[in-house]
């Protein structure tokens, strides 16, 4: 999928595609989701919950979260670009 933007989809009981290039999550839910075999590619996450997801063999290469939930999120077994993985908040 490539330069969509995604709003307000229950991806804790939803399907992930595969690919996402310059994607944009808007108030997405993923979770407790496990997330397998998924590339996210300059995707931007807005106001999504990503807690407690469990990645494996996924990419997130130039990925920015804005203001999302992410307690207990687990990247061990995931490719991680850290020098383009960025998060922000707003004061």
């Amino acid at each position: 999928m490539e330069d969509k933007t995604i709003e307000k989809v229950d991806f804790s009981i939803e399907e992930l595609e595969t690919n996402y290039y310059e994607c944009t999550f808007d108030k997405c839910n993923f979770s407790d989701k496990p997330i397998g075999r998924v590339i996210f590619e300059k995707c931007t996450f807005k106001e999504c919950n990503l807690s407690l997801v469990k990645t494996s063999n996924t990419s997130w290469l130039d990925v920015l979260f804005t203001d999302c939930k992410m307690t207990g999120i687990n990247f061990s077994l995931s490719t991680v670009s850290y020098t383009h993985l960025r998060a922000h908040e707003t004061p």
